[in-house]
C-alpha cells in the first residue's frame, strides 16, 4: 500500500496539496497535452470535517464556476447553516515529493466562509470525503501522521 508520512507542524497535521480543475473538466476544456493550471497550498487534515473546504480566493487563477452549493455549519455559525459554493477539483496530497502523492481526480470541495483561514498557514481542509478513502494513523507522541491508500 502506498503511504504518505508527514511530520506535524505546530498548526497540526498539514499536507501539501496541488489543486487543479477536476479531471472531467480538464478532458472537456483543455486540448489534449495542454496542462491545466495548478495551485499549491497547505491543507489541514481534519477528521472532524465531513468534507473538504478551501479558501475561495486561491481558486481565482483556475477561473472555475461553482458546480453547486452546499450548506455548511461551523463553530462560528452555530446552528445556522450558510450556503457556500462547491467546486469539483483534482487534489494531489503529498509531503515534499509530489511523485509520491495521493491523487484524487474529482473531489467535491466547498468554499469556506470568507476569512475562515486568516492568520493560518493552511488554505484548506482535507475532510472525511477524502480521508474515508484511505487509512489515517496519528502518532501523537512522535508528532506524525500517516495516510495509506
Amino acid at each position: 500500500m502506498p503511504d504518505l508520512t508527514v511530520q506535524c507542524s505546530p498548526d497540526g497535521p498539514l499536507v501539501h496539496v496541488d489543486i487543479s480543475p477536476s479531471t472531467h473538466y480538464q478532458l472537456a476544456n483543455f486540448p489534449k497535452g495542454s496542462p491545466a493550471p495548478v495551485i499549491q497550498a497547505l491543507f489541514l487534515v481534519d477528521t472532524g470535517a465531513s468534507h473538504c473546504m478551501i479558501d475561495e480566493p486561491i481558486l481565482a487563477p483556475l477561473k472555475l464556476t461553482p458546480r453547486s452549493g452546499a450548506f455548511v455549519r461551523s463553530a462560528a455559525t452555530g446552528k445556522q447553516q450558510l450556503k457556500r459554493p462547491r467546486y469539483d477539483l483534482s487534489l494531489l496530497l503529498y509531503d515534499q515529493n509530489p511523485a509520491r502523492g495521493w491523487f484524487h481526480g474529482s473531489v467535491s470541495v466547498t468554499a469556506a466562509e470568507p476569512n475562515s483561514f486568516d492568520g493560518a498557514l493552511y488554505r484548506g481542509i482535507i475532510g472525511r470525503n477524502v480521508l474515508d478513502l484511505g487509512v489515517l494513523f496519528y502518532d501523537g507522541p512522535n508528532k506524525q501522521f500517516r495516510l495509506t491508500w
